[in-house]
C-alpha cells in the first residue's frame, strides 16, 4: 500500500494505491487522522480509487468500529469521505461510523465527496460568524 498526504481546499487529502489489508487500512485511518488533528485540519478525503484488495463484511464493520472508537477520543470533529469503488469501499464502514454519530461517507468519485466535505465547512463559518 502507497499512502500519500496533502492539503488541498481546506481538506486534507490522503490517496491510497496499492494492494491493501484489513491492517493496512486500519493504520493508515489511524495515521491520517493523526495528521490531520496535528494540522488543525476536520475534513479528511481518503481517495482509495486506485487501490485494490478485500476486505470482508466484518473487517469494513470493524474498521467503522474502529474509526468510531479512535474519532470519539478526541476534541474535534473529524468528518470523513471516502473513494473509491467496490467491492473495496462499498459505503458499509462509513455506515457503520455514521451509526454512532462519526460523520463518514463513502463516494464513487471525488468531486462529490468534496461537496459533501464542504458543507461542513460553510457550517463550521456559520456558526462561528453568528448567523
Amino acid at each position: 500500500m502507497i499512502l500519500s498526504i496533502k492539503f488541498q481546499g481546506g481538506l486534507l487529502w490522503a490517496t491510497v494505491s496499492g494492494r491493501v489489508s484489513v491492517a493496512d487500512v486500519a493504520n493508515m485511518y489511524t495515521m491520517v487522522c493523526q495528521v490531520a488533528l496535528q494540522n488543525g485540519m476536520e475534513r479528511i478525503l481518503i481517495d482509495a480509487s486506485k487501490a485494490d484488495g478485500h476486505l470482508s463484511l466484518m473487517d469494513r464493520y470493524q474498521l467503522g468500529r474502529a474509526v468510531v472508537e479512535y474519532c470519539t477520543t478526541k476534541p474535534v470533529t473529524l468528518r470523513i469521505a471516502t473513494v473509491g469503488k467496490a467491492p473495496l469501499v462499498d459505503g458499509f464502514g462509513a455506515v457503520v461510523a455514521s451509526n454512532r454519530n462519526v460523520s463518514a461517507a463513502a463516494f464513487s468519485d471525488a468531486t462529490n465527496a468534496v461537496k459533501w466535505l464542504n458543507r461542513f465547512a460553510r457550517s463550521l463559518s456559520s456558526s462561528a460568524s453568528g448567523t
